[in-house]
């Protein structure tokens, strides 16, 4: 627990001089979530692990990443409707840089309680188009042993929770929780045997986020 909590003590004590210097940019009458403008955000983390094998003296990179983006314009006010992408994947060096990568693309829509600072509540949903693949090789006495891969394709949706803290004109802070749901089918491959079986599979799961985000009177990208 103590390492889930650590990152977002930091993050939030490093919103503390922001939020001083913001009090003097913000009045009553100023609101972000109204018609025409865009909110956007994007985030990502990547990360790079070592894997050895003393008993072979096998070494193997294991890297991975994670991107987010998500961009919407207020039709009425505080009501936005956008798109979201997400793309991740991984390598491992030892089976030749493969591994399992997913990208997902939807439609997206946020909705806001309030228009009042300092922020608002707000609930989100997002149908995914989501194609998966992963391949599943094994260690075994300092050999790569053939596993399978697994190739997905289906849909899905990310439903969320959260609130937007405004840090001055433009710039916000955001956390929240999502469900996400996904039901996809297609085949695993047995690559020693070279033989592909049919799956259909439901994949879900529960997700907290927090980052920043923008308000734009112009999408610039």
């Amino acid at each position: 627990m103590n390492s889930i909590l650590k990152p977002i003590l930091i993050t939030l004590l490093l919103l503390v001089p922001f939020e001083v210097f913001s009090q003097s940019e913000l009045d009553s009458t100023y609101t972000p979530f109204r018609k025409g403008m865009w909110i956007s955000g994007l985030s990502g983390t990547m990360t790079s692990n070592t894997f050895i094998e003393k008993n072979s003296n096998l070494n193997a990179n294991a890297n991975t990443f994670d991107l987010k983006s998500n961009s919407a314009i207020f039709i009425k006010e505080r009501w936005a409707l956008g798109w979201n992408i997400i793309i991740s994947g991984s390598g491992n060096s030892a089976n030749g840089g493969l591994g399992s990568s997913e990208i997902s693309i939807g439609p997206y829509s946020r909705y806001y309680f309030s228009k009042t600072l300092p922020g608002a509540l707000y609930v989100e949903l997002t149908a995914l188009y989501t194609n998966l693949t992963d391949r599943d090789d094994a260690f075994n006495s300092g050999q790569v042993a053939l596993g399978q891969e697994i190739t997905l394709d289906g849909g899905g949706f990310r439903a969320g929770l959260g609130y937007t803290h405004i840090l001055r004109r433009g710039i916000a802070f955001d956390f929240g929780m999502e469900f996400n749901a996904l039901w996809a089918g297609g085949d695993v491959t047995d690559l020693n045997t070279d033989t592909t079986t049919p799956v259909n599979v439901y994949i879900g799961g529960i997700e907290f986020d927090f980052g920043f985000i923008i308000f734009i009177n112009e999408f610039f990208y």
